[in-house]
């Protein structure tokens, strides 16, 4: 049957986060500190956040942002009726008359993620990661309204410390990396690698799509002007860009209110202060939320009516409470044109740990502060980032990510669109994807040695399997449509060193009486290598065709070899190693 769990939180994949788990139940909102209602499934950072690691950035005092015809200096608290538009806008070319728009910018971040798990004797198991990341991000494309949808990033500097034993491999995870980061509908972002002789892995993916995406964060900006102490809601998306995954439309309220209005030094520069705070349910449980934003800006000045107002027009701002203008500004309001300069996030997820019937408890803590800076604002020269011309097509070079199995058995390569869902002890891994029509599991396992000749020679028999998949279709009662079953052209991959057997089915779901054309395609692998080692691939999809699925498939054989795909640091660990529980990462938004 197709698999549909995940869950969880990667140190060694944001590491790969605190390991692998299967989804643990729900949990209520709590409390980080004393004041601070917080709670989210960003156990997810964990593991590709150890294999992130960085520097503190040392991006120093926020930068005064440019801008034109700044209005006269404040006082360091605006008055409680002044009312601000703000405004972050980019473009994907310089413009010296727009210095106000965003092209390149500069972003350091800092994270850690602590893990405590609860045990029947003694003090519980603490884990924890922090990461510190520097990277310099442009702007690639915009789509009308001003949207950015592609970015290209080169991580300057990335280092990570953590308390897990995990593999440490001589080519530093990010660091040095460049890649073109591409927003997509109803689907995750894609990461196209643009560096030459650098392949994309498992870790180095889930640290980038699950990073607060800045672009999108402008959406948690109120959308007309407001005043100290105002609130409004904040869109789903804005929380997807905020938190790295999608929370669900159940329990959603988060709300967002502006703290306070002042002066950002002793230049012209102002800064306001956002607070977001809520309650919604991410893919782990029930979350809260306790966020802050700084909007660094150059105050223009007070926007002006261009027109005589209609009495109908007077009437439905009184009514609303908002003297409005036209073209949706509000008179006397001020344009504040700049950036999100600072974020912070506070977020814990507490979850029941599984076989205790829910006595002990894991707790996941998550602290994030992220800080940019626009390029050159630092009186350093900076060298634009090279947008790639024309763009590049994701093919399976520099698109697929590098899968290494956690024991150092075997590594592979898979599309970015099946994430791993489960890692199993004895050698495989689950892959899915879950699309809005449908869903694609690929099931990979090393048969394992039993020490019986007779078992293992049954157990690399084509034949055998095939007889042993048409029995149990005929114990479950599935009505099966049997397709061509053989061995694949030996020319084919003879230059892999591998013999392949595939075995065709359609498997129709039993209904309640309504008729019903849905089919699941099944395409089952049985792969002899040379070293006497065989390999079971199920690949199984609701598609129509089926056939390009069944490509992707055999292609992840054709990329399957034994041993780690890059020699490892040595280590000494101190104790075994402990299996983070993986998050997988979310669709960002709809679209």
């Amino acid at each position: 049957m197709m698999t549909n769990q995940i869950t969880g939180v990667d140190v060694a994949s944001r590491s790969r986060r605190f390991g692998r788990s299967t989804r643990q139940g729900r949990c209520p909102a709590v409390r980080i500190g004393s004041q601070s209602p917080v709670t989210s499934a960003v156990v997810t950072l964990l593991v590709a956040l150890v294999l992130v690691g960085r520097d503190k950035p040392a991006l120093g005092q926020t930068q005064e942002p440019a801008a034109a015809n700044p209005a006269e200096p404040a006082a360091d608290n605006q008055d409680l009726s002044q009312r601000y538009r703000f405004v972050e806008r980019y473009s994907a070319t310089d413009d010296p008359t727009k210095p106000e728009l965003l092209t390149q910018y500069q972003v350091g971040f800092r994270e850690t993620i602590k893990v405590t798990r609860e045990k029947p004797q003694g003090a519980p198991d603490h884990d924890h990661v922090s990461t510190q990341c520097i990277y310099t991000e442009r702007v690639a494309k915009l789509v009308k309204g001003g949207l950015v949808t592609e970015v290209v990033r080169h991580y300057d500097k990335v280092n990570s410390k953590t308390s897990l034993d995990i593999p440490q491999y001589k080519t530093k995870p990010l660091e040095g990396l460049t890649v073109l980061y591409r927003l997509q509908p109803r689907s995750l972002p894609q990461v196209v690698c643009l560096t030459p002789d650098r392949q994309l892995r498992q870790q180095e993916y889930i640290g980038v799509v699950q990073e607060s995406f800045l672009p999108a964060l402008a959406s948690i900006l109120p959308r007309k002007p407001g005043r100290v102490g105002d609130t409004w809601p904040v869109p789903r998306e804005a929380a997807w860009a905020l938190l790295g995954e999608t929370p669900t439309e159940e329990d959603y309220d988060l709300t967002a209110e502006i703290l306070e209005v002042r002066k950002s030094g002793a230049g012209p520069s102002m800064v306001a202060v956002i607070a977001v705070k809520g309650q919604l349910v991410v893919p782990e449980g029930p979350s809260g939320i306790n966020a802050q934003l700084q909007f660094t800006f150059l105050p223009s000045a007070g926007t002006a009516p261009s027109r005589a107002r209609t009495d109908s027009e007077t009437t439905k701002d009184q009514a609303s409470g908002t003297p409005g203008g036209p073209g949706g500004r509000v008179e006397g309001s001020i344009d504040a044109k700049g950036y999100i300069s600072k974020a912070s996030l506070a977020q814990e997820i507490t979850a029941p740990l599984p076989g205790n019937d829910g006595r002990f408890k894991q707790t996941i803590r998550l602290e994030r502060v992220l800080e940019r800076r626009p390029a050159g604002q630092a009186g350093e020269v900076a060298v634009p980032l090279e947008v790639p011309n024309p763009e590049p097509v994701a093919d399976i070079k520099n698109s697929w990510l590098i899968y290494d199995d956690p024991q150092g058995r075997f590594h592979l390569l898979h599309p970015q669109e099946l994430r791993v869902a489960n890692s199993y002890p004895d050698g495989g891994i689950d892959l899915l994807e879950r699309r809005p029509d449908g869903q694609d599991a690929i099931q990979v396992s090393l048969n394992a040695k039993t020490g019986d000749p007779q078992r293992d020679r049954l157990a690399a028999d084509p034949i055998q399997e095939k007889k042993q998949l048409e029995d149990e279709w005929k114990r479950r009662g599935e009505k099966v449509v049997p397709g061509p079953s053989g061995w694949l052209p030996e020319t084919d991959w003879s230059e892999f060193k591998r013999k392949v057997f595939r075995i065709e089915a359609a498997l129709i779901p039993a209904t309640d009486g309504s008729s019903s054309n849905e089919r699941i395609y099944l395409d089952r692998y049985l792969v002899q290598f040379t070293r006497n080692e065989v390999l079971k691939v199920t690949a199984m999809t609701t598609r129509e065709p089926h056939v390009q699925f069944r490509e992707t498939a055999e292609s992840i054989v054709r990329s399957f070899e034994f041993g780690p795909s890059e020699s490892s640091l040595p280590a000494a660990p101190t104790r075994a190693p402990t299996t983070p529980p993986t998050r997988a990462p979310t669709t960002p938004r709809p679209r």
